[in-house]
């Protein structure tokens, strides 16, 4: 569109600091009229900048905004967070519900015209302007970063990175109560139910989700197991063909006998040793399939490297509500510590006991408590996590300088439970818009699918250790020097977030926050 075309010369021109001269109106000299109002969308070294008839203007820089060199003061322009349609001759919708998407952006209909929905997100374009598909080159910073795709400008998104998509997960989610779930589990799940997907959108939101990972070949340990199982209907035809390699997860039960359900909840109670009995999942005759993954840990402290304690006396812990409530805390003190910190918090590793066969354990935790002028969603997890980022991240710094470490926790335990289906803002929050299990390759089976997701997650830790299992369902170290010892105290006193990281397939098998006790 012409109005890109002139964003272009616009850069153009700042990155060259071209100078105006004053007694024109600056913008005829670049190729563009003067601005009969005075409304400022743009500024730049030339001047400012505004918009009318779809087209950049001029706009004399004036002290009372009477006018300039025989000009009258601009009296009309668009408004700088009008919906993007109206530059393209639509109106903007009075509703938000989408029904076409493309590079201008989002798209409804509404007395039978096309009409444009105005942005929410910042991933989603400014002032009219679409959300760059591929480029991250920065040519222009004002509130947004801006980059030039297709001869025009666009906005060039600060997507939800990593580790501030899960803590927003645990914060949505989990509001002010304890919360946990498994990003391993549900990562595998989505996994196996994207192999059974034609090309689309939902299989692309997945693949953006779960990224290159291959879930399917993550391994097990003596204590932890990645269990995999696809339900299908004994009664229903299907033709797996096309996903030869998937057919060692399928497994047939009559979806429509009484005892359906206790069969699969058997099966989960099996795998987790009894810790998860049942899922809210229905089976019924419309059951087509159910995707399903079992992430089981079960794992004691190691006591040559924190040696815990049980402190019966009541602990206080300050909850998330500024409220002092107290539970039995658990702890260690210990020689030759440390512990990792940066800007927001501090973090601690508690190590399991060793498998017999690798010389590390399945898993390992860490609890990391933000400093108090901190919330849990305003953490970045990643510096103090052993995965190796490259340059994206500045790992936390390892504090040493004390003689003890002494580290006291509440002993905790938590059951989640959690859906996703279509349209709900669950759905937005994992950015699976258009999850629905409408992708399903026909060939496979032929039949309009409606799907969600569950995952039901279960942790308990205590002075013995820990204990987490997560069901995911796509349905459809010091020198002592002083003589005086230093201790640093690590008190998990106020909500904390704790990672229980699997160490064999480099991944976080489950995430959560004490937010109360």
């Amino acid at each position: 569109m012409r109005i890109f075309e002139i964003h272009i010369v616009l850069g153009i021109f700042f990155l060259q600091s071209i100078s105006v001269i004053a007694d024109t109106c600056f913008s005829e000299r670049l190729g563009y009229p003067c601005c009969k109002d005075n409304k400022v969308l743009y500024t730049n070294d030339i001047g400012n900048w505004g918009i009318e008839n779809g087209n950049w203007c001029g706009i004399k820089d004036t002290d009372e905004c009477q006018g300039r060199d025989g000009y009258p003061p601009c009296q009309e322009t668009k408004i700088a967070d009008t919906c993007f349609s109206e530059r393209l001759g639509y109106p903007c919708c009075k509703g938000n519900e989408v029904l076409y998407t493309d590079n201008d952006g989002k798209w409804g209909v509404e007395n039978d015209e096309w009409c444009g929905i105005k942005d929410t997100d910042e991933c989603q374009g400014r002032d009219g302007y679409p959300p760059c598909q591929e480029t991250t080159e920065v040519l222009y910073t004002d509130d947004s970063e801006w980059g030039v795709e297709n001869d025009g400008w666009c906005v060039i998104c600060k997507k939800e990175s990593f580790p501030y998509f899960y803590t927003k997960i645990l914060s949505k989610l989990g509001g002010k109560k304890n919360f946990a779930y498994s990003p391993e589990s549900l990562n595998i799940a989505l996994k196996l139910y994207e192999e059974f997907l034609v090309d689309g959108e939902e299989k692309k939101e997945i693949l953006n989700l779960i990224g290159n990972k291959n879930y399917l070949d993550y391994k097990n340990s003596l204590s932890s197991k990645i269990v995999n199982r696809i339900w299908i209907d004994s009664k229903k035809k299907y033709d797996f063909s096309s996903v030869v390699k998937m057919e060692k997860y399928l497994y047939a039960i009559d979806m429509s006998a009484d005892n359906a359900k206790e069969i699969k909840d058997a099966y989960v109670s099996e795998v987790t040793d009894g810790f998860i009995t049942s899922t809210p999942t229905e089976f019924s005759s419309k059951t087509i399939y159910d995707f399903m993954n079992i992430l089981y840990f079960k794992g004691k402290w190691n006591k040559d490297a924190n040696n815990f304690r049980i402190k019966n006396i009541f602990f206080p812990f300050k909850t998330i509500d500024g409220k002092e409530s107290h539970a039995t805390s658990i702890g260690f003190t210990k020689k030759n510590g440390y512990y990792l910190k940066n800007d927001d918090a501090i973090a601690v590793n508690l190590y399991y006991e060793k498998e017999e066969i690798e010389n590390y354990a399945g898993f390992q935790m860490i609890v990391i408590l933000p400093n108090e002028d901190k919330s849990i969603s305003d953490i970045d997890i990643r510096p103090f996590l052993p995965y190796d980022y490259e340059d994206e991240v500045t790992p936390a710094k390892l504090k040493n300088n004390f003689d003890e470490l002494y580290f006291e926790m509440p002993k905790f335990s938590v059951e989640t439970e959690w859906f996703i289906k279509s349209g709900t803002k669950e759905a937005s929050l994992f950015e699976l818009d258009h999850f629905s299990g409408g992708s399903l390759n026909r060939n496979i089976y032929n039949a309009s699918i409606s799907a969600e997701i569950s995952q039901v997650v279960r942790i308990e830790c205590d002075e013995k250790g820990t204990t987490a299992a997560a069901v995911t369902e796509v349905h459809g170290s010091a020198k002592a020097l002083p003589k005086t010892p230093i201790i640093f105290n690590f008190i998990c006193n106020r909500p904390f977030i704790y990672v229980l990281y699997d160490n064999v397939n480099d991944d976080i098998g489950f995430v959560g926050q004490v937010m109360t006790v």
